[in-house]
């Protein structure tokens, strides 16, 4: 009799605990392997040559807008979850503009990037983080600082042929309500 409760205890644990996770899950929050994978196409690509058009067909969700002018739009955004004014699961792409003399466009270039990924487990909510710096190029011993600490900042240097760039991170652990936030801020520049 005691094997049976123990079974049926065993069997109902593992049908409704993904359940359970599954429902606290944010709305919106895309699926992380597909955030992981884009993520990589971005990080590998030299970022003076991503332009708004380029991540945008890279991008798996659709991406609004933000900080527009008449000329162009600074900032795109997606928006895959907010509970109580609080992104979940964002993203936010800054870009930077160069123009002539008379104001016209000569290049446009991805900036830095922002990902808000909410999970209700702790270690995968710290696990996305590691991704994301993996995805950028961060090297193993780069990835493993990153932990529980509220706050911290990193840098790691990517060379194409004869040119580097510096990529910084910056990433944020809170817990809030029922889920994990990480937030994380990356940019690149010019070594």
């Amino acid at each position: 009799m005691k094997t049976r409760a123990l079974l049926v205890s065993i069997a109902l644990t593992t049908l409704c605990v993904p359940a359970i996770r599954a429902a606290t899950t944010p709305v919106g929050c895309p699926d992380l392997e597909i955030l992981s994978n884009t993520l990589k196409v971005i990080g590998s690509r030299n970022w003076n040559e991503v332009s708004e058009a380029a991540l945008r067909s890279a991008w798996p969700d659709e991406l609004g807008t933000l900080d527009c002018n008449d000329k162009e739009c600074r900032t795109l955004w997606q928006n895959g979850g907010v509970l109580d004014d609080d992104c979940e699961c964002c993203g936010l792409f800054s870009f930077d503009t160069d123009r002539d003399d008379q104001g016209v466009e000569i290049k446009e270039r991805l900036y830095s990037i922002v990902i808000y990924y909410s999970n209700p487990d702790r270690q995968r909510t710290l696990e996305a983080a590691r991704d994301f710096a993996r995805d950028m190029g961060a090297p193993d011993s780069t990835v493993s600082k990153i932990s529980q600490k509220p706050q911290q900042q990193m840098y790691w240097i990517i060379t194409r042929g004869r040119t580097e760039e510096v990529t910084l991170m910056e990433v944020h652990v809170k817990h809030r309500q029922r889920v994990w936030r990480v937030y994380t801020y990356i940019s690149r520049h010019p070594a």
